[in-house]
């Protein structure tokens, strides 16, 4: 597997790795788990943490977007200018596993006990990615039994403050995880305050996706195309860090296919 180390603008100001990840390149010998995976000289640890890219085809051929070529845009929510990390950049959905995330019931694997280890590993991180998606962007990344996605009705039935894995289980949903193709991992390098191991995904929207965001850690959130996203970050009118920066060039340089 190949491996570029970035100069500049990591998580925090520093350098970091991206690797590159996709069905047939893996990262072998993966610590990645839901908790700190290892510590620096500084004792500062590698949180395990995931992030997904909502992206959505782009409809009608006189829209500013498909004149472009593109074929897709990414939801980009924009973090609050007050926020301890991060604030004011541009990024996608996403935040550190958390334990609870081993109870959210996902599908689209016949048989999840004879998963290979890292597969297990990406289990837990989309379960994870599409937890933090609801929480900040609205947007519930969820299979009904049918097989379809989630409606907005189902989104006006959840409640406040209930654990969204007790959500889904009552209402029957589930987090498709073969529809969540790897897209990234990032690894925010040593000697940084804060430090991420980080799996990026790439899913395609449900159809009547509506983007809501909690107007407290995220203040805004729209659909971007991503060749335009990365110019108005060049004309300085957004903020991006490393990470999100080199998956929007992976995704203007690859592009890419919704799975089903």
């Amino acid at each position: 597997m190949g491996k570029t180390v970035l100069p500049g603008d990591g998580l925090s100001g520093y350098p970091g790795t991206l690797v590159g990840m996709d069905d047939d390149r893996r990262a072998p010998g993966s610590t990645f788990v839901g908790r700190a995976v290892s510590e620096d000289g500084a004792h500062v640890p590698v949180k395990a943490s995931a992030t997904v890219l909502v992206v959505r085809p782009v409809s009608g051929v006189d829209s500013a977007v498909a004149r472009l070529g593109s074929a897709v845009e990414v939801l980009l929510l924009r973090r609050n200018d007050r926020s301890g990390f991060v604030a004011g950049v541009h990024l996608y959905p996403g935040g550190a596993v958390d334990e609870s995330d081993s109870h959210i019931p996902t599908s689209g694997v016949d048989h999840p006990s004879s998963l290979a280890a890292l597969e297990a590993i990406d289990h837990l991180a989309i379960a994870a990615a599409a937890r933090e998606c609801f929480e900040e962007a609205g947007i519930l990344l969820a299979h009904a039994p049918d097989g379809r996605w989630a409606t907005e009705e189902h989104v006006g039935m959840l409640r406040a403050e209930e654990p969204f894995s007790d959500a889904l289980r009552r209402l029957e949903l589930t987090i498709p995880v073969h529809r969540f193709a790897p897209w990234g991992r990032w690894v925010t390098p040593m000697g940084a305050p804060r430090r991420y191991d980080t799996r990026f995904f790439i899913v395609e929207a449900p159809p009547d996706a509506v983007v809501r965001v909690d107007g407290r850690e995220i203040v805004h959130g729209d659909w971007w195309d991503p060749a335009t996203a990365l110019a108005a970050e060049r004309a300085g009118e957004i903020r991006f860090v490393t990470p999100t920066r080199k998956t929007l060039e992976r995704l203007v340089g690859d592009g890419w296919h919704p799975r089903r």
